[in-house]
């Protein structure tokens, strides 16, 4: 996100080397175009405070340097550990089980014309997927059973 990424730039500098709108869109990556109205936001919202260099020097333009201010340190603190809640709980939600299945499940293969995962049939197109459900294991199909149509009838 383009505001914390300038956020720390300008909160990680060094006291004795402010950063400038030029320093700021190199060490982002980000263009003019996107680093300056966003500087001029935090401006507005008084997250962070400006000044312009003196004396002007003679070979180039003024600069205008950037410092963090303490609200807006602290709302950038509080950003950061919201952010980094969220990707814990996401991790945890996205951590698998590590129990396997109980003993009463088992695998069960079907057929279905889309899916997102599984193997699909290379004669008929129809995609084959193992699934875990409850219960005990159903009986074998006949062996004259042997391939499904596209529209998922048996021949």
């Amino acid at each position: 996100m383009v505001v914390l990424d300038i956020l720390d730039a300008i909160d990680n500098a060094p006291p004795g080397d402010p950063p400038w709108g030029l320093r700021l869109c190199e060490q982002t990556g980000y263009g003019g175009g996107t680093v300056y109205p966003a500087l001029d936001k935090l401006l507005k919202a008084r997250w962070i405070t400006d000044w312009w260099e003196e004396p002007q020097p003679a070979d180039r333009p003024r600069r205008r340097f950037y410092r963090v201010t303490d609200d807006g340190r602290e709302t950038y603190r509080n950003i950061l550990a919201a952010r980094e809640e969220r990707r814990t709980a996401r991790a945890r939600l996205r951590k698998k089980p590590s129990s396997p299945a109980p003993a009463n499940w088992h695998a069960s293969v079907s057929g279905a014309t889309s899916s997102a995962s599984g193997r699909r049939d290379q004669y008929t197109g129809v995609l084959f997927t193992r699934v875990m459900v409850p219960g005990p294991r159903p009986p074998d199909p006949p062996t004259s059973v042997l391939f499904a149509t596209a529209s998922n009838e048996l021949l």
